[in-house]
């Protein structure tokens, strides 16, 4: 049996990023939760244009973001199928590049630290939302 969705939002007030992280569900409930929430606004990951294909249900993670004017409403995105330490360690730090890219910092020796601390706190939060427990 599918799991629903469930939903587990915050803000980052450093980089102003509204997160959400999904869990549960699959490919098909995913796409109609985003659908009903964004219509059909363009989703973004690390800047470029990107969309559902054909293949959408061959994975059980994903990480995008949905801009909007001026960056009011932007939403940056996790999903996990199952819940899981290791995805859910590895869809955040894409998260964590998405969202430093998307603010103007590239990933070199020079910023990897700053990415390194950010995803610590990127996981912290998403871990205490989820009450210690995956």
């Amino acid at each position: 049996m599918i799991k629903k969705i469930r939903e587990y939002k915050f803000h980052e007030p450093l980089y102003k990023a509204d997160i959400s992280v999904l869990i549960g569900g699959d490919v098909q409930q995913l796409i109609s939760f985003i659908k009903e929430r964004h219509s059909n606004a363009q989703m973004y990951s690390f800047g470029e244009k990107w969309d559902w294909t054909d293949d959408a249900d061959t994975t059980d993670a994903y990480q995008f973001s949905i801009p909007a004017p001026l960056g009011k409403g932007e939403i940056f995105y996790v999903w996990i199928l199952e819940k899981s330490i290791y995805l859910l360690a590895h869809e955040l730090f894409h998260l964590t590049g998405d969202i430093l890219q998307h603010r103007g910092m590239r990933y070199s020796m020079d910023s990897e630290e700053a990415y390194a601390y950010y995803h610590g706190y990127l996981f912290q939060e998403v871990f205490k939302l989820l009450k210690g427990r995956l």
